[in-house]
């Protein structure tokens, strides 16, 4: 039995090597991005940010606001699209805000609805936001986003919504 346990576990080893042995320095190094979002001039909390860049190419950064509506986080150099949501459960009674993350398959067995978008729809996808941002190797980056406009609400799919904001100009 030991006889079978050990090639197992070296081959697992030999394998973890050989992966982080490959490429290692292939990922393009993340620098620091810091700023805040608010909304109809007040903070907002618990908002979700996406920075991707704007090839459509690349690792994305992601993070979320603090009770300030400040965030902190790390993002490729180069020209970034920025989107930014923030969801509120709509079917649970409460008013629990959740991360876009949260809405799965799962959630929606126990709870159909659809997830109250709290910000504008234009925000909500890479290709309508018209938020930017230039990440620097050197320097602050440093990036500050108020957001106006009308709550998308509740918004259920995808389509439904590119059909309205294409006549709404987005």
């Amino acid at each position: 039995m030991r006889a079978a346990v050990f090639p197992t576990c070296g081959m697992c080893i030999v394998y973890l090597v050989t992966l982080t042995s490959c490429g290692g320095d292939s990922l393009p190094p993340r620098y620091e991005v810091t700023g805040t979002v608010s909304y109809n001039g007040e903070s907002v909390e618990g908002a979700t940010l996406m920075f991707t860049p704007a090839d459509g190419g690349g690792d994305v950064g992601v993070g979320k606001t603090d009770a300030q509506g400040k965030y902190k986080i790390e993002a490729i150099e180069g020209p970034q699209k920025v989107t930014i949501q923030k969801l509120e459960n709509q079917g649970s009674g409460t008013d629990d805000n959740v991360d876009a993350a949260d809405f799965s398959e799962e959630t929606t067995a126990t709870d159909p609805s659809p997830p109250k978008h709290l910000l504008p729809k234009k925000y909500i996808w890479v290709d309508s936001t018209d938020l930017q941002a230039e990440i620097k190797t050197s320097g602050e980056n440093v990036f500050d986003f108020e957001l106006s406009g009308s709550p998308a609400g509740v918004i259920a799919d995808r389509s439904e919504s590119e059909d309205e904001s294409s006549e709404e100009g987005y």
